[in-house]
Protein backbone atom coordinates (compact mmCIF):
# COMPACT_ATOMS: atom_id res chain seq x y z
CA UNK A 1 0.00 0.00 0.00
CA UNK A 2 1.58 3.17 -1.04
CA UNK A 3 0.09 6.46 0.32
CA UNK A 4 -0.52 9.50 -2.11
CA UNK A 5 1.61 12.16 -2.24
CA UNK A 6 -0.93 14.59 -1.03
CA UNK A 7 -4.52 14.31 0.18
CA UNK A 8 -7.68 15.88 1.77
CA UNK A 9 -9.71 14.32 4.96
CA UNK A 10 -12.66 15.98 5.35
CA UNK A 11 -15.00 16.92 8.18
CA UNK A 12 -19.10 17.48 7.80
CA UNK A 13 -20.76 17.68 10.72
CA UNK A 14 -20.67 19.19 14.52
CA UNK A 15 -19.56 17.50 18.06
CA UNK A 16 -22.51 14.93 19.82
CA UNK A 17 -22.90 17.94 22.26
CA UNK A 18 -26.68 18.76 22.71
CA UNK A 19 -28.51 16.75 19.72
CA UNK A 20 -31.71 18.36 20.74
CA UNK A 21 -30.34 21.92 19.79
CA UNK A 22 -29.28 23.22 16.53
CA UNK A 23 -25.97 24.79 16.20
CA UNK A 24 -27.55 28.59 17.11
CA UNK A 25 -29.01 27.64 20.22
CA UNK A 26 -25.87 25.92 21.26
CA UNK A 27 -24.98 26.66 24.86
CA UNK A 28 -21.50 28.35 23.46
CA UNK A 29 -22.24 30.07 19.95
CA UNK A 30 -18.94 28.83 19.15
CA UNK A 31 -19.16 24.65 20.24
CA UNK A 32 -20.37 23.84 16.34
CA UNK A 33 -17.83 25.47 14.16
CA UNK A 34 -19.16 28.94 12.69
CA UNK A 35 -17.78 32.53 11.74
CA UNK A 36 -16.89 34.70 14.15
CA UNK A 37 -16.72 37.56 12.24
CA UNK A 38 -15.45 38.56 7.82
CA UNK A 39 -12.34 40.65 7.39
CA UNK A 40 -10.62 41.97 4.75
CA UNK A 41 -8.30 38.66 4.15
CA UNK A 42 -10.95 36.18 4.97
CA UNK A 43 -13.01 34.81 7.78
CA UNK A 44 -12.33 33.90 11.29
CA UNK A 45 -13.74 30.86 12.20
CA UNK A 46 -14.10 28.94 15.89
CA UNK A 47 -15.36 25.97 17.06
CA UNK A 48 -15.68 22.07 16.19
CA UNK A 49 -16.01 19.54 13.85
CA UNK A 50 -15.72 15.85 13.49
CA UNK A 51 -15.45 12.96 12.50
CA UNK A 52 -11.82 14.04 11.06
CA UNK A 53 -10.52 9.97 9.46
CA UNK A 54 -6.73 10.65 8.84
CA UNK A 55 -6.84 13.63 9.85
CA UNK A 56 -3.33 13.99 11.30
CA UNK A 57 -1.89 12.75 8.20
CA UNK A 58 -3.65 14.34 5.42
CA UNK A 59 -2.36 17.85 3.32
CA UNK A 60 -5.76 19.35 3.73
CA UNK A 61 -9.09 19.33 4.98
CA UNK A 62 -12.23 20.19 3.44
CA UNK A 63 -15.15 21.37 5.66
CA UNK A 64 -18.68 21.26 4.31
CA UNK A 65 -22.06 20.92 5.90
CA UNK A 66 -24.92 17.79 5.33
CA UNK A 67 -28.38 19.18 4.98
CA UNK A 68 -30.51 19.85 8.40
CA UNK A 69 -29.02 23.63 8.92
CA UNK A 70 -31.81 25.80 10.52
CA UNK A 71 -33.10 29.73 9.91
CA UNK A 72 -30.56 31.11 12.68
CA UNK A 73 -27.57 28.92 11.63
CA UNK A 74 -25.93 31.51 9.18
CA UNK A 75 -22.78 31.58 10.56
CA UNK A 76 -22.34 27.60 10.44
CA UNK A 77 -23.43 27.39 7.11
CA UNK A 78 -20.01 27.20 5.04
CA UNK A 79 -17.63 25.16 3.10
CA UNK A 80 -14.08 25.74 2.32
CA UNK A 81 -10.83 23.91 2.72
CA UNK A 82 -7.78 24.81 4.28
CA UNK A 83 -4.23 23.39 5.13
CA UNK A 84 -4.19 20.62 8.19
CA UNK A 85 -1.23 22.75 9.64
CA UNK A 86 -3.33 25.92 9.88
CA UNK A 87 -2.64 28.27 12.32
CA UNK A 88 -5.16 27.56 15.15
CA UNK A 89 -5.94 24.26 13.76
CA UNK A 90 -6.22 21.54 16.62
CA UNK A 91 -6.36 17.57 16.11
CA UNK A 92 -7.64 15.80 19.06
CA UNK A 93 -7.13 12.04 17.86
CA UNK A 94 -8.96 9.06 19.36
CA UNK A 95 -6.66 6.31 21.07
CA UNK A 96 -4.87 4.41 17.98
CA UNK A 97 -5.24 0.60 18.05
CA UNK A 98 -1.61 0.15 16.30
CA UNK A 99 0.70 2.77 17.05
CA UNK A 100 2.83 0.76 14.64
CA UNK A 101 4.45 -1.82 16.71
CA UNK A 102 2.33 -5.00 16.49
CA UNK A 103 3.30 -8.29 14.70
CA UNK A 104 1.69 -8.14 11.60
CA UNK A 105 1.19 -12.19 12.01
CA UNK A 106 -1.18 -11.61 14.83
CA UNK A 107 -2.73 -8.32 13.35
CA UNK A 108 -3.05 -8.16 9.80
CA UNK A 109 -5.15 -5.84 9.65
CA UNK A 110 -4.94 -3.16 12.34
CA UNK A 111 -1.09 -3.34 11.11
CA UNK A 112 -1.54 -2.12 8.33
CA UNK A 113 -4.59 -0.21 7.67
CA UNK A 114 -5.13 1.59 10.98
CA UNK A 115 -6.91 5.64 10.39
CA UNK A 116 -6.87 7.43 12.93
CA UNK A 117 -9.79 9.65 13.86
CA UNK A 118 -10.07 12.91 15.05
CA UNK A 119 -11.91 16.02 15.99
CA UNK A 120 -10.62 19.33 14.54
CA UNK A 121 -10.54 22.05 16.70
CA UNK A 122 -9.98 25.70 14.95
CA UNK A 123 -8.93 28.39 17.28
CA UNK A 124 -9.81 31.77 14.97
CA UNK A 125 -8.55 30.25 12.45
CA UNK A 126 -7.93 32.55 9.04
CA UNK A 127 -9.68 30.92 6.14
CA UNK A 128 -8.91 33.17 2.91
CA UNK A 129 -11.28 34.11 0.38
CA UNK A 130 -10.03 32.24 -2.15
CA UNK A 131 -10.40 29.04 0.19
CA UNK A 132 -14.02 29.94 0.70
CA UNK A 133 -16.35 28.66 -1.24
CA UNK A 134 -20.12 29.05 0.45
CA UNK A 135 -20.90 31.21 3.42
CA UNK A 136 -23.39 32.25 5.33
CA UNK A 137 -26.50 30.93 2.97
CA UNK A 138 -28.14 28.47 4.93
CA UNK A 139 -30.62 27.24 1.75
CA UNK A 140 -27.60 27.12 -0.72
CA UNK A 141 -25.63 24.91 2.46
CA UNK A 142 -28.40 22.34 2.58
CA UNK A 143 -28.87 22.24 -1.45
CA UNK A 144 -25.28 22.04 -1.97
CA UNK A 145 -25.08 17.86 -0.76
CA UNK A 146 -28.49 17.32 -2.27
CA UNK A 147 -28.80 19.31 -5.54
CA UNK A 148 -25.44 18.92 -6.95
CA UNK A 149 -23.64 15.86 -8.63
CA UNK A 150 -21.93 15.67 -4.72
CA UNK A 151 -24.94 13.15 -3.21
CA UNK A 152 -25.28 11.03 -6.20
CA UNK A 153 -21.14 10.37 -6.56
CA UNK A 154 -20.95 10.09 -2.88
CA UNK A 155 -23.58 7.87 -2.58
CA UNK A 156 -21.96 5.59 -5.75
CA UNK A 157 -18.44 5.82 -3.75
CA UNK A 158 -20.29 4.38 -0.62
CA UNK A 159 -21.48 1.41 -1.97
CA UNK A 160 -18.40 0.44 -3.74
CA UNK A 161 -16.50 0.89 -1.03
CA UNK A 162 -18.83 -1.35 1.21
CA UNK A 163 -19.02 -4.05 -1.13
CA UNK A 164 -15.55 -4.82 -0.78
CA UNK A 165 -15.74 -4.94 2.97
CA UNK A 166 -18.82 -7.39 2.54
CA UNK A 167 -16.79 -9.16 0.14
CA UNK A 168 -13.55 -9.49 2.19
CA UNK A 169 -15.77 -10.63 5.51
CA UNK A 170 -17.95 -12.64 3.90
CA UNK A 171 -14.53 -14.48 2.25
CA UNK A 172 -13.24 -14.60 5.67
CA UNK A 173 -16.24 -16.33 7.65
CA UNK A 174 -16.34 -19.07 4.34
CA UNK A 175 -12.56 -19.38 4.88
CA UNK A 176 -13.00 -20.33 8.74
CA UNK A 177 -15.79 -22.44 7.86
CA UNK A 178 -14.14 -24.81 5.64
CA UNK A 179 -10.77 -24.66 7.82
CA UNK A 180 -12.66 -26.99 10.03
CA UNK A 181 -15.23 -28.47 8.13
CA UNK A 182 -18.12 -26.59 9.93
CA UNK A 183 -19.09 -25.80 6.44
CA UNK A 184 -20.68 -29.09 5.76
CA UNK A 185 -23.42 -28.18 8.44
CA UNK A 186 -27.01 -26.94 7.46
CA UNK A 187 -27.27 -23.94 10.00
CA UNK A 188 -23.77 -22.89 8.92
CA UNK A 189 -24.40 -23.18 4.93
CA UNK A 190 -27.85 -21.19 5.99
CA UNK A 191 -25.75 -18.17 7.22
CA UNK A 192 -23.50 -18.14 4.83
CA UNK A 193 -25.94 -18.02 1.89
CA UNK A 194 -27.91 -15.41 3.87
CA UNK A 195 -24.41 -13.72 3.76
CA UNK A 196 -23.77 -14.18 -0.12
CA UNK A 197 -27.43 -13.30 -0.55
CA UNK A 198 -26.96 -9.56 0.97
CA UNK A 199 -23.61 -9.40 -1.30
CA UNK A 200 -25.17 -10.08 -4.65
CA UNK A 201 -28.16 -7.86 -3.56
CA UNK A 202 -25.87 -4.75 -2.72
CA UNK A 203 -23.65 -5.33 -6.35
CA UNK A 204 -27.40 -5.41 -7.82
CA UNK A 205 -27.90 -1.85 -6.57
CA UNK A 206 -24.82 -0.61 -8.17
CA UNK A 207 -25.72 -2.10 -11.18
CA UNK A 208 -29.26 -0.77 -11.56
CA UNK A 209 -27.87 2.69 -10.49
CA UNK A 210 -25.46 2.87 -13.30
CA UNK A 211 -28.11 0.84 -15.98
CA UNK A 212 -30.50 3.06 -14.97
CA UNK A 213 -28.29 6.30 -14.85
CA UNK A 214 -30.34 10.16 -14.30
CA UNK A 215 -29.61 12.62 -17.09
CA UNK A 216 -28.68 15.94 -14.99
CA UNK A 217 -30.51 19.63 -16.15
CA UNK A 218 -26.64 20.20 -17.50
CA UNK A 219 -26.70 17.31 -19.93
CA UNK A 220 -24.34 14.62 -18.15
CA UNK A 221 -24.88 11.96 -16.69
CA UNK A 222 -24.65 10.15 -13.30
CA UNK A 223 -25.74 7.54 -11.17
CA UNK A 224 -29.29 7.42 -9.99
CA UNK A 225 -30.09 7.84 -6.78
CA UNK A 226 -32.85 5.67 -5.57
CA UNK A 227 -30.64 2.35 -5.82
CA UNK A 228 -27.54 3.87 -4.41
CA UNK A 229 -30.10 5.35 -1.47
CA UNK A 230 -31.05 1.84 -1.17
CA UNK A 231 -27.83 0.72 -0.54
CA UNK A 232 -26.82 3.16 1.51
CA UNK A 233 -29.80 1.68 3.99
CA UNK A 234 -29.25 -1.57 3.41
CA UNK A 235 -25.12 -1.74 3.93
CA UNK A 236 -25.32 -0.69 8.02
CA UNK A 237 -27.57 -4.01 8.73
CA UNK A 238 -25.88 -5.59 6.33
CA UNK A 239 -22.32 -5.53 7.25
CA UNK A 240 -22.59 -6.16 11.00
CA UNK A 241 -24.66 -9.24 10.22
CA UNK A 242 -21.67 -10.61 8.28
CA UNK A 243 -19.11 -9.72 11.29
CA UNK A 244 -21.98 -11.81 13.17
CA UNK A 245 -21.96 -14.44 11.33
CA UNK A 246 -18.30 -14.46 11.53
CA UNK A 247 -17.89 -14.49 15.04
CA UNK A 248 -20.66 -17.51 15.22
CA UNK A 249 -19.19 -19.37 12.80
CA UNK A 250 -15.47 -19.12 14.51
CA UNK A 251 -16.49 -19.59 17.85
CA UNK A 252 -14.26 -20.21 20.68
CA UNK A 253 -11.39 -20.88 18.09
CA UNK A 254 -11.42 -17.08 17.94
CA UNK A 255 -10.02 -16.90 21.25
CA UNK A 256 -7.62 -19.32 21.80
CA UNK A 257 -5.08 -18.68 19.16
CA UNK A 258 -1.16 -18.44 20.21
CA UNK A 259 1.04 -15.50 18.95
CA UNK A 260 3.38 -15.32 16.28
CA UNK A 261 6.31 -15.64 18.74
CA UNK A 262 5.01 -18.89 19.98
CA UNK A 263 6.56 -20.62 16.93
CA UNK A 264 9.63 -20.11 18.09
CA UNK A 265 9.40 -20.99 21.23
CA UNK A 266 9.52 -24.41 23.66
CA UNK A 267 5.80 -25.16 22.73
CA UNK A 268 5.91 -25.23 19.16
CA UNK A 269 5.09 -28.50 18.45
CA UNK A 270 2.19 -28.20 20.42
CA UNK A 271 1.31 -25.44 18.55
CA UNK A 272 1.76 -27.59 15.16
CA UNK A 273 -0.36 -30.47 16.41
CA UNK A 274 -3.04 -28.76 18.46
CA UNK A 275 -3.74 -25.71 16.07
CA UNK A 276 -3.81 -27.55 12.40
CA UNK A 277 -7.15 -27.08 10.41
CA UNK A 278 -8.81 -30.30 8.51
CA UNK A 279 -7.58 -31.77 5.44
CA UNK A 280 -3.83 -31.43 6.33
CA UNK A 281 -4.14 -27.32 6.81
CA UNK A 282 -1.10 -26.54 8.52
CA UNK A 283 -1.10 -24.51 11.91
CA UNK A 284 0.29 -21.74 11.09
CA UNK A 285 -1.75 -21.24 8.28
CA UNK A 286 -5.15 -21.59 10.26
CA UNK A 287 -3.84 -19.44 13.07
CA UNK A 288 -3.34 -16.93 10.37
CA UNK A 289 -6.98 -17.48 9.10
CA UNK A 290 -7.95 -16.81 12.55
CA UNK A 291 -6.26 -14.02 13.38
CA UNK A 292 -7.15 -12.23 10.73
CA UNK A 293 -10.92 -12.85 11.36
CA UNK A 294 -10.08 -11.95 14.96
CA UNK A 295 -8.61 -8.61 13.61
CA UNK A 296 -12.23 -8.09 11.81
CA UNK A 297 -14.54 -9.59 13.71
CA UNK A 298 -13.11 -9.17 17.83
CA UNK A 299 -9.95 -6.48 17.89
CA UNK A 300 -10.85 -2.71 18.61
CA UNK A 301 -9.01 -2.29 14.70
CA UNK A 302 -12.65 -4.67 13.65
CA UNK A 303 -15.13 -3.03 16.06
CA UNK A 304 -14.08 0.42 14.89
CA UNK A 305 -15.01 -0.97 11.54
CA UNK A 306 -18.43 -2.27 12.32
CA UNK A 307 -19.07 1.15 13.89
CA UNK A 308 -18.24 2.94 11.17
CA UNK A 309 -20.02 1.20 8.64
CA UNK A 310 -23.18 1.68 10.86
CA UNK A 311 -22.87 5.38 10.59
CA UNK A 312 -21.07 5.81 7.21
CA UNK A 313 -23.52 7.68 5.59
CA UNK A 314 -24.89 9.06 8.60
CA UNK A 315 -28.51 7.88 10.52
CA UNK A 316 -29.14 4.25 8.94
CA UNK A 317 -32.94 5.38 10.48
CA UNK A 318 -33.33 8.59 8.69
CA UNK A 319 -31.53 6.89 5.65
CA UNK A 320 -34.40 4.42 5.44
CA UNK A 321 -36.85 6.65 6.45
CA UNK A 322 -36.14 9.26 3.55
CA UNK A 323 -36.39 6.23 1.26
CA UNK A 324 -39.99 6.38 1.79
CA UNK A 325 -39.94 10.02 2.22
CA UNK A 326 -38.38 10.50 -1.60
CA UNK A 327 -39.64 7.56 -3.28
CA UNK A 328 -41.03 8.55 -6.81
CA UNK A 329 -42.81 5.15 -7.18
CA UNK A 330 -45.06 5.34 -3.93
CA UNK A 331 -47.83 6.94 -6.92
CA UNK A 332 -47.27 3.86 -9.13
CA UNK A 333 -47.74 1.88 -6.00
CA UNK A 334 -50.94 3.42 -4.78
CA UNK A 335 -52.42 2.67 -7.96
CA UNK A 336 -51.89 -0.56 -8.11
CA UNK A 337 -53.56 -0.68 -4.58
CA UNK A 338 -56.79 1.21 -6.60
CA UNK A 339 -57.01 -1.11 -9.35
CA UNK A 340 -57.03 -4.07 -6.82
CA UNK A 341 -59.45 -2.24 -4.66
CA UNK A 342 -61.71 -1.65 -8.41
CA UNK A 343 -61.71 -4.97 -9.19
CA UNK A 344 -63.78 -5.42 -5.71
CA UNK A 345 -66.62 -3.50 -7.17
CA UNK A 346 -69.23 -1.56 -4.73
CA UNK A 347 -70.55 -4.08 -2.03
CA UNK A 348 -73.81 -2.60 -2.59
CA UNK A 349 -73.98 -3.82 -6.06
CA UNK A 350 -72.33 -7.23 -5.61
CA UNK A 351 -74.22 -10.29 -6.36
CA UNK A 352 -73.93 -13.04 -4.29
Amino acid sequence: FKMPDSWSARTLIAPQIDRSKTSFEQTDQFLHMGVVRETADGLIVRGARMLATMGPTADEVIVYNLPGLKPGDERHAMMFAVPIDTKGVRLICREPFDEGASNSFDHPLASRFEEADALLVFDDVLVPWDRVFLHGNVTIANAMYPDTNLRNHTAHQTGTRGIVKLQTAIGVAIAVAEAVKASQFLHVQEMLGECIGSLELAKSCIVRAEVEFETTPAGGVRASLTPLQTLRGFLPRAYPRVIEVLQTIGAGGLLMMPTAADFASPIAADVEKYYQGADGMAAKERIALYKLAWDLAGEAFGMRQMQYERYYAGDPVRIVAGNYLAYEGRAELRSMVDRALALAGDPTKTKH
